[in-house]
């Protein structure tokens, strides 16, 4: 019998510290990073951004809050590049790295912030890669936390500008999926 509760007690045990663990992929890191996110936000030279947010992933590899800000960087520098250059390509660049960012933070962290897969889907939209953007587009709405600082202040916008979107793509979809009899007659 006291062998069943030792075995009982060292998977308790295991849970708890495994999920301890998960959560604090989480919280926010220490206060090193929390600096080096910080300069790479706020600086408006590129290079040294990159440097800041990679230097705050090698000290926090496991942190999601690293990945999140440097996606969110590297989303809004693509799309300022759009603006301004006439070579889409550093803008792909960057989205590029937005992307593969917001996917490692969801990796870490799944409901780290709305924002995640948001982005990810107009990432995927606007490469009209349509099914995994409706994916995206999905869990965004699906998305559900206690802690409001996990929504954007236009979230409300957001969920409008994505039900307008799903609404139409997915009416697209049925369109070119949707088979219809073919019947000719003379």
């Amino acid at each position: 019998m006291k062998k069943h509760y030792l075995i009982l007690s060292l998977i308790l045990v295991s849970f708890v510290t495994f999920s301890q663990e998960e959560d604090e992929s989480c919280l926010p890191p220490p206060k090193k990073v929390l600096k080096y996110i910080q300069i790479g936000k706020n600086t408006q030279d590129a290079k040294t951004a990159v440097t800041n947010f990679n230097a705050a992933i090698e000290a926090a590899p496991d942190n999601a809050m690293a990945y999140y800000e440097y996606a969110m960087y590297a989303y809004e520098a693509g799309m300022k590049y759009y603006e301004t250059q006439p070579n889409p390509a550093m803008g792909d660049k960057s989205m590029t790295k937005a992307e593969e960012m917001f996917k490692k933070t969801l990796e870490f962290c799944p409901d780290y912030h709305a924002n995640c897969t948001y982005y990810l889907g107009v990432i995927n939209y606007s490469q009209k890669q349509i099914d995994e953007a409706i994916s995206y587009f999905k869990a965004f709405k699906a998305f559900e936390h206690t802690d409001v600082s996990r929504y954007s202040e236009d979230h409300d916008k957001k969920l409008s500008d994505v039900n307008e979107v799903l609404k139409e793509v997915e009416g697209t979809v049925e369109l070119k999926t949707k088979t219809v009899p073919f019947e000719p007659k003379k």
